[in-house]
């Protein structure tokens, strides 16, 4: 694996979803931090309905968050970490020519955005980071879905 620089033209990028017991509304979240101190610069939490799978939720944060960064000025490599170890695992069989997860609507998607970013020569790497073990970042996207989520269920 390839080594990643990390420096005034990296966006780090965490992500994260929530979706009701019913799998028909999910929050897809994301932060962005950027800049000479990794200055968190943007959170965001949008809400989805008929997304089907706890995949497809994570897949459309990712793409959301990799949007987001594509957008910043300068920046040339994005590093997305997220708690959803399948995606991580199915982006790398998808570069080594494995067939495509279709059970997985957003998961063509996120492969697209990536390739938009590499023709525009911006870097993406998609890291898996274990949820709910004290990352900072993540532990914020992941309380601000589940609230976010909540608020939306009581006004339903």
């Amino acid at each position: 694996s390839k080594r990643i620089s990390y420096n005034r033209m990296t966006a780090i990028v965490y992500t994260d979803a929530s979706h009701d017991s019913d799998r028909k509304i999910a929050a897809c979240g994301h932060c962005i931090l950027y800049g000479n101190r990794n200055k968190l610069i943007k959170h965001q939490v949008l809400l989805y309905e008929n997304i089907h799978t706890p995949t497809n939720a994570e897949c459309i944060a990712i793409v959301n968050g990799i949007q987001d960064a594509f957008m910043l000025k300068g920046v040339k490599v994005i590093v997305v970490n997220t708690d959803c170890k399948g995606i991580s695992v199915a982006l790398r069989s998808a570069k080594k020519g494995h067939k495509q997860l279709k059970k997985y609507d957003a998961f063509n998607e996120l492969k697209e955005t990536i390739i938009v970013c590499e023709e525009n020569g911006i870097e993406v790497f998609v890291n898996h980071i274990k949820g709910h073990n004290g990352h900072k970042y993540n532990t914020m996207i992941d309380t601000s879905c589940r609230t976010n989520l909540r608020k939306h269920l009581k006004t339903i």
